[in-house]
């Protein structure tokens, strides 16, 4: 990076945090399946994300990441699951011979709305770290 970006270039890492709902125990049946069913799927590179990446350096002088930015969806149960069955860990499960998503899906159906037919709100808020990179260090 400092190869070829001059000094006070913008240096922006972006990404966004897990799925939120209003309907907490959809949230937390959600939640549960990301941190413990698909726990043994996730390359352990995903972790950086849960910690929006503040456990990287950071070469650049860091600005405050705006925390009013995010993702939003509104999707039916099954568009949710068709979702999910995009995501590398759920992937990985199917590689090594399961179906995670059918049991999710009739777990949830009970506590969406309509039997998972009503659309919900559903956001990924964004988060990162940005800022400029500092003047080189002078030449020795």
């Amino acid at each position: 990076m400092r190869r070829v970006a001059r000094p006070g270039a913008l240096l922006a890492w972006i990404g966004y945090l897990p799925l939120t709902l209003a309907h907490p125990d959809l949230q937390q049946a959600l939640e549960h399946f990301r941190t413990v069913t698909l726990a043994p799927w996730w390359a352990p590179s995903c972790a950086w994300v849960d910690t929006a990446y503040r456990t990287l350096p950071f070469p650049a002088r860091e600005e405050p990441f705006p925390s009013d930015l995010w993702i939003e969806r509104h999707w039916t149960l099954p568009e949710l699951i068709a979702h999910l069955g995009t995501t590398s860990a759920v992937q990985r499960s199917r590689g090594d011979g399961l179906d995670l998503l059918s049991p999710l899906q009739e777990s949830l159906e009970p506590l969406w709305p309509g039997q998972g037919s009503e659309a919900l709100v559903l956001r990924w808020p964004f988060m990162g770290r940005w800022g400029t990179l500092p003047p080189a260090a002078p030449a020795a």
